[in-house]
């Protein structure tokens, strides 16, 4: 009943709750600090700021694109949840991207429909919503049904669980920037779960999922580079490698993420880790 009560709230009120997350300030605003970013070098968490995320990535994004240069304004996101509290909502909503979210959850996609179906900003040329649950047989062609190939400008994984697989199958799009959910508490140790399709494979979800080092290894393989991670350290952002030159957006060293306090001690510990099936891809 109660997470009824909060799918009707959202549904029917989010868009006068966050009313003050797409007002004229905020655009303006963030028009006003591109500019001023342009300026100065680049630091990876120097711009850590919330709109619609929780941990900063709305910062963190903005601060890479506004040093990349015409960057195409489209979006994929894999496991959108309600599609408003999203990594990719602030560029929609605030910024003119368009694109496709996507999730598993009914409710979730019918509140990103009524929430973008009332903006000004949006209404008119609204995102995509697909309500599916995604794995490396669909995905393609997925985002080849919403029209969505080539040169795109994020895409953002967050599924609990498949998020490597899914990055690693993914060969139809080719995004500037990804952003993408790691386990952090695997620690410094290349490690992932092996592919399951179905969350609590192994009874718990929150033993799914792949290290820091692992998916920097499969980044370096599709040709991205490690440049900035939230303060948590559990959302990795990568740019790809042609882009790096021209941006002056530097490589943010996983060791030299691995090594923050609030990551460094939310490793599990070796023998935790024993009793999770892992694998080496």
């Amino acid at each position: 009943m109660l997470a009824y009560i909060k799918y009707l709230v959202k549904k029917h009120f989010y868009f006068f709750i966050l009313r003050n997350k797409y007002s004229a300030v905020v655009q303006t605003t963030q028009t006003a600090l591109a500019i001023e970013l342009k300026k100065t070098p680049y630091r990876f968490s120097e711009i850590e700021f919330n709109v619609f995320t929780y941990h900063g990535e709305d910062g963190l994004l903005f601060n890479i694109f506004s040093r990349l240069s015409e960057t195409p304004k489209i979006f994929v996101d894999i496991g959108a949840g309600d599609c408003v509290k999203s990594n990719c909502a602030n560029l929609a909503v605030n910024l003119g991207w368009t694109g496709l979210f996507i999730d598993a959850g009914h409710w979730n996609i019918t509140i990103g429909k009524s929430f973008y179906k009332k903006l000004n900003t949006t209404k008119f040329n609204p995102p995509t919503f697909f309500c599916k649950k995604v794995d490396t047989e669909n995905i393609n062609e997925l985002l080849k049904n919403a029209n969505i190939t080539g040169e795109i400008g994020l895409l953002s994984i967050d599924i609990d669980g498949d998020d490597y697989w899914i990055w690693k199958a993914i060969d139809i799009v080719n995004p500037y920037v990804v952003i993408i959910e790691c386990k952090v508490e695997f620690g410094n140790k290349e490690l992932l779960t092996p592919y399951s399709k179905t969350t609590n494979n192994y009874g718990n979800s929150n033993y799914l999922g792949a290290s820091i080092p692992a998916l920097c290894k499969l980044a370096k393989q599709k040709g991205y580079t490690l440049v900035s991670a939230n303060s948590l350290g559990y959302n990795l952002i990568f740019l790809r490698n042609n882009l790096l030159e021209s941006s002056k957006i530097n490589e943010l060293n996983p060791d030299d993420l691995l090594a923050f306090p609030q990551v460094k001690n939310s490793f599990y510990s070796d023998t935790l880790l024993k009793d999770i099936p892992l694998v080496k891809d």
